[in-house]
This record gives C-alpha cells, structure tokens and sequence, in this order.
C-alpha cells in the first residue's frame, strides 16, 4: 500500500539573480483541516509583512496534496528561522 500524500509547507528564498526560488525546507504536516489551521495562524502572527527595501526574501507556500501551492506568506530571513523552530525543525540560511 502507497502512503497517501499529505498537505504541508515549503520553505523558499526568492532569488533575484535566477529570477527564481531556492526551496530550503519541505515539511509534511498532515490533512488539510490541521495543515490549514497551522497556515492560518502564522498568516495572522507573519502575514502583515510588506515588501520593499529591506523587505521579506523568503516565502512559506501552503501545499496541497498534490504538492500544488495554494497560499503563500512572504516573510523575514529572521522569520523564516523562527517558524522553522516553531515546527520543530532547524532553518540553517547563510
């Protein structure tokens, strides 16, 4: 039996250069309903971010089961790092 697929989150850095984005983590959370929920409240802790000069460089995409991005919150390097540990895992950015 094939394990089914989960709802989760990627990790990303916007790269400018490439004019692209290096994913720096991919986590797996679980169903919708709990993925969701998790999204939410760092959209309400993160999400009144604003771009600009010294603005957010990183992303933090909601995945479906499909691993098709749904939402995004764009964040701080500093950020990044905070909710990484927050679920439990280490953000090593240089």
């Amino acid at each position: 039996m094939m394990e089914k697929n989960t709802w989760g989150f990627q990790f990303v850095r916007i790269n400018e250069q490439a004019d692209g984005f290096d994913t720096l983590l991919a986590l797996n959370i679980g169903g919708e309903q709990k993925t969701r929920k998790i999204f939410d409240e760092m959209s309400r802790e993160f999400g009144a971010v604003k771009g600009g000069p010294g603005g957010p460089e990183y992303l933090i995409d909601l995945l479906d089961d499909e691993d098709s991005i749904i939402d995004d919150i764009a964040i701080t390097k500093e950020e990044a790092i905070k909710i990484a540990a927050k679920l439990g895992h280490e953000l090593i950015i240089n």
